[in-house]
């Protein structure tokens, strides 16, 4: 089976919604005004209920109480509402196949969005690389595991044979799903993003993050999203992340930047867990 083939099997994952794929087509745009972006996340009811309740979260340190969508997109920033509602849809969307450990899964999601955040701001610190929107670095972060879900109802015995391998969600697990399979979950997640019409930026940096050393043209966002995977894996297991310095070298960062990072689930901060609540 080929990557465009897992396409067929698409159906089993529930169709994005309409606010988060309308949200996503506005990383494009250079003029967004706060109340068409309110109004477009008030059509969807349930998604505005969680995005309020996170925005009091401790997660903002917020002095003041959030009432309204509106409010939200003035006081947090249009791209971290944006991100908070392609969080809960892809989580509140998506089922997880048999055997898999959902609340897991969407913790590295979760801890892949939040490190790449922090090191897309480390690289516009450091100097004359590429410079990558954080937020943008955010929205691939957590929406980087997502092939996995698709190449697990399509063909699960196979995933299940490499579970012991390697950390779900890395490049060293992309590397062992190309050797089996010819493929790997960030292709495939890749190609989903093109399946819901997301946008290119965001697709090409989602397929070089599993190989982001041999991709071709090298893909500043999907340098930093594979290594934001890599200590994202590491908070999750508790292990030391092996952590690719020529990659780092790449996108202006200092290897000794990235030890000087507070711990991915503080600065997480307990966002997974906001996203899982129903």
């Amino acid at each position: 089976m080929s990557a465009e083939q897992l396409l067929t099997h698409v159906n089993k994952l529930p169709t994005v919604p309409k606010v988060v794929h309308e949200l996503m087509t506005s990383f494009q745009e250079e003029d967004v005004e706060t109340a068409r972006i309110a109004g477009l996340i008030e059509t969807d009811p349930v998604i505005s209920a969680k995005v309020l309740r996170m925005a009091n979260s401790a997660y903002f340190h917020r002095s003041r109480s959030i009432g309204s969508i509106s409010d939200a997109v003035m006081h947090l920033g249009f791209e971290r509402v944006r991100n908070l509602v392609v969080g809960c849809g892809l989580v509140g969307s998506m089922q997880t196949p048999p055997g898999m450990d959902k609340p897991t899964f969407w913790r590295h999601a979760v801890y892949t969005a939040v490190a790449s955040r922090e090191l897309a701001r480390l690289g516009s610190e450091s100097g004359p690389s590429e410079e990558v929107e954080p937020e943008l670095a955010f929205a691939a972060g957590i929406i980087y595991p997502v092939g996995e879900l698709l190449m697990r109802w399509a063909q699960p015995m196979e995933l299940f044979k490499l579970d012991g391998a390697e950390p779900h969600c890395t490049p060293a697990r992309a590397e062992a799903e190309r050797s089996q399979l010819g493929f790997d979950f960030a292709s495939t997640s890749a190609l989903l993003a093109e399946h819901w019409h997301f946008p290119d930026e965001l697709t090409a940096g989602l397929r070089a993050a599993g190989d982001p050393d041999n991709a071709d043209p090298f893909s500043a966002l999907g340098a930093i999203v594979a290594v934001g995977s890599v200590l994202a894996a590491a908070s999750v297991i508790r292990m030391e992340p092996p952590v690719n310095g020529y990659t780092l070298n790449r996108v202006g960062i200092r290897i000794d930047q990235v030890w000087s990072l507070p711990p991915i689930n503080e600065l997480s901060n307990g966002l997974e867990n906001m996203l899982l609540e129903s």
